[in-house]
């Protein structure tokens, strides 16, 4: 049986996954926590776990950590940042969302930067400035090394907190929940036999991913390293 339509299989741009990721954030405002506990439990959990993913890659303590969430803002585009997450007048996010391609330009240094002259509603500056990497598609080991310290948050990242959270019977979410484990099960598909006769790419980046994980574990030192190459010769 041929899988559903899923609208993120037309929506394909990293735009739109900064307007799913963003709208996913602004639930976790404890406004809505009445009107929707489920997205609202959501947006919390996937929050949380961006900011302890950057707090702890950027040494710096969680903020959150035991601390009640009292008001979340999300939006998109700022600056050319992806999207920007303001949390509690005390806490600036910022993320930068991949799909397959990866930073350039080092993105990740110059929007931290750029953050840190940003102030908060009463003309203060931000008591934090954190950074994570959010990334769909499958990458590198080696590749996942940012321009300045941030938090790496992959895609079974973002799987593991959908599964935290109950069913949202939110048409949105729940596309983007299977289009993410759609990703997941096709890279996987190394594994069945007959795989390599499908061509199928995801498969055979989920096979480079493998490999380099088991080179890793034999030799930590391992510097193997892959990716795509567009018209190779």
């Amino acid at each position: 049986m041929n899988a559903t339509p899923n609208i993120f299989d037309f929506a394909t741009s990293e735009l739109s996954q900064d307007a799913a990721l963003a709208y996913i954030l602004s639930w976790a405002d404890p406004q809505f926590s009445e009107s929707h506990a489920a997205l609202n439990e959501l947006g919390e959990n996937l929050l949380r776990a961006l900011v302890a993913s950057a707090a702890a890659a950027m040494s710096k303590p969680n903020l959150l950590e035991g601390a009640a969430i009292e008001s979340v803002k999300a939006r998109r585009q700022r600056e050319r940042i992806d999207v920007i997450v303001e949390i509690n007048d005390t806490v600036f996010l910022i993320i930068e969302d991949k799909t397959s391609t990866e930073e350039h330009s080092e993105q990740i240094k110059r929007y931290t930067e750029k953050a840190k002259t940003f102030k908060t509603k009463d003309g203060n500056p931000w008591s934090q400035v954190l950074a994570v990497y959010v990334k769909t598609g499958n990458e590198s080991l080696m590749r996942q090394t940012k321009s300045a310290p941030c938090g790496i948050f992959l895609r079974e990242d973002l799987l593991a907190v959908f599964g935290r959270t109950k069913f949202t019977d939110n048409d949105i979410v729940e596309e983007f929940r299977n289009h993410l484990q759609r990703w997941t099960d096709r890279t996987n598909k190394f594994r069945e036999p007959g795989w390599v006769t499908k061509k199928n790419w995801k498969g055979i980046e989920g096979l480079y991913l493998s490999l380099q994980r088991w080179l890793r574990g034999q030799d930590e030192s391992s510097d193997a390293d892959w990716k795509y190459v567009a018209n190779a010769q």
